[in-house]
């Protein structure tokens, strides 16, 4: 049974907060700004315009999925995300649905994972996928806004984060963009997340690499491939510095790294391999039978990757 993605779409808001807004908005240092803008290679964040809802945001990519009614055999709808964004009993995908007439599939949410939440959604999907009838279909939405809490969109020496919404459409009976792999895991000794002291911080960026190439060599050999056979690696966005430490510590080319967006819109959450994978292939820079590793890490520590042939 070949397990894959039958469609992908991803949607950036247009308007822009720059970092140095960012910083005097949350009464930041400049040295940190330094930081940010001189070796991280941060710019600035897409952001909602104001007013704006999360299901405003959720339904883009979802219209561009569903764009002149196509067909579907979804059975299973997974919501994704990094923050808590309404209150109880809102039914915020029932209110996002019932634009597509699909209030009535069965659903789930993941956020536990933090950043790294989408390869939850994707574990889940693939092992429903599985053990479902020929021709079934899951859809796994992502989205995150911070408009509302201007403090959120900054992670501590590290990285801006920017609003986003992706959504994917996974079917089991095709092999273009086909799932090879899927690992996650958490490092426990880092769980307090956003909670923790400088003190806690400073260990979860110091195993911070460890952590990464751990994921990796997890993801390739339940592949059974080697870093080398990898065509692009799709990352999070949290900042160059990262992937630049990454290439030379593995001998892994930095142009096969898709780091063109993070200058323009830095860490979107959940989304950010996602968009990066899509930008790829949009641009001709992906091609067909590239073998694409995606990855995403959360506060947390929650680590999640994926490989995918296209």
């Amino acid at each position: 049974m070949q397990i894959g993605i039958r469609k992908i779409a991803t949607h950036i808001p247009e308007g822009r907060q720059s970092i140095e807004e960012l910083f005097e908005e949350n009464q930041l240092s400049g040295t940190e700004l330094k930081l940010m803008k001189r070796f991280h290679g941060l710019s600035h964040v897409p952001i909602v315009e104001f007013g704006k809802k999360i299901e405003d945001l959720l339904v883009v990519p979802l219209s561009k999925i569903f764009q002149g009614n196509p067909s579907h055999n979804i059975k299973l709808i997974i919501y994704a995300h990094t923050g808590l964004h309404v209150p109880y009993n809102y039914d915020l995908l029932y209110k996002v649905l019932r634009k597509f007439d699909l209030q009535d599939i069965h659903c789930l949410g993941f956020s536990h994972l933090n950043c790294a939440s989408f390869f939850t959604a994707l574990k889940t999907s693939y092992s429903f996928l599985k053990e479902s009838p020929h021709g079934t279909e899951v859809l796994i939405l992502c989205g995150d806004q911070t408009n509302f809490v201007p403090e959120g969109r900054y992670l501590p020496k590290s990285s801006i984060m920017g609003d986003s919404a992706t959504a994917l459409m996974l079917n089991n009976k095709m092999a273009s963009k086909s799932i090879m792999s899927i690992v996650t895991f958490h490092d426990v000794e880092y769980y307090q997340g956003v909670y923790a002291s400088d003190k806690e911080m400073k260990l979860f960026y110091k195993a911070y690499d460890e952590n990464l190439d751990r994921l990796i060599n997890q993801t390739l050999e339940e592949a059974n491939l080697q870093l080398e056979q990898i065509d692009w690696i799709l990352p999070h966005n949290v900042n160059i510095t990262t992937w630049k430490s990454f290439s030379r510590r593995n001998s892994f080319a930095l142009d096969k790294i898709m780091l063109d967006l993070i200058p323009d819109i830095a860490h979107t959450f959940n989304t950010d391999a996602q968009i990066n994978f899509d930008y790829g292939i949009r641009k001709g820079k992906i091609k067909k039978d590239d073998i694409c590793l995606l990855i995403g890490i959360g506060l947390g520590s929650f680590l999640g990757s994926c490989i995918i042939k296209v």
